[in-house]
């Protein structure tokens, strides 16, 4: 899965339109739309600011994309904020 299929796919997971992401992030829905189908690289600071807005965890996966090492847990829920699991953004597949 790619950054942005992962993306996508944790906004479908909580049921948010595109439109209230961009909401929540500022950008422009055309940008977005650009992350999501992997027609931009995104700066670090944008998945952040992604990640933050859909309440989903950064790893060190994120920044790998696909970890090579087998003993690293993949598409785990982890804890946020709250108590409450978040999805992990950095499935790979």
């Amino acid at each position: 899965m790619t950054l942005g299929q992962a993306i996508q796919h944790a906004r479908i997971a909580q049921r948010l339109p595109q439109k209230v992401l961009v909401e929540r992030t500022g950008l422009s829905q055309k940008y977005l739309s650009q992350v999501e189908n992997d027609r931009v690289d995104p700066h670090f600071g944008v998945v952040q600011l992604i990640a933050h807005a859909l309440q989903v965890s950064l790893d060190a996966a994120v920044l790998d994309r696909c970890p090579r090492s087998k003993g690293r847990p993949r598409g785990r829920n982890v804890p946020s904020k709250g108590g409450r699991n978040a999805t992990n953004i950095s499935r790979c597949s």
